[in-house]
């Protein structure tokens, strides 16, 4: 996804303009650099907007998977068949 097409999520989500931080840049040195933890069943998390927080449940089928760093410093979810858009999680 180019930086972009992330702006343009970020604005269709949030309806605001991006600010500085709200988009980075990530990835992966390499597959053997992470640990597959397990399937992710859902998540919590309280937008940038502020307010209550989110918990979005995955179907089984969509789940990604939930891997930590070889350090274990850093979370990575991966994969699984969701989709995140200007209504948050669908899947």
């Amino acid at each position: 996804m180019s930086i972009t097409q992330a702006e343009q999520l970020f604005r269709a989500y949030f309806d605001f303009e991006p600010r500085k931080n709200d988009i980075v840049r990530v990835g992966m040195r390499s597959a053997s650099d992470a640990l597959v933890i397990g399937n992710l069943d859902g998540i919590i998390y309280r937008s940038l907007a502020g307010g209550k927080p989110f918990i979005h449940r995955f179907k089984a089928s969509d789940r990604p998977l939930l891997t930590v760093s070889f350090d274990g410093r850093q979370i990575y979810v991966l994969k699984g068949a969701y989709r995140f858009t200007e209504r948050g999680f669908i899947g």
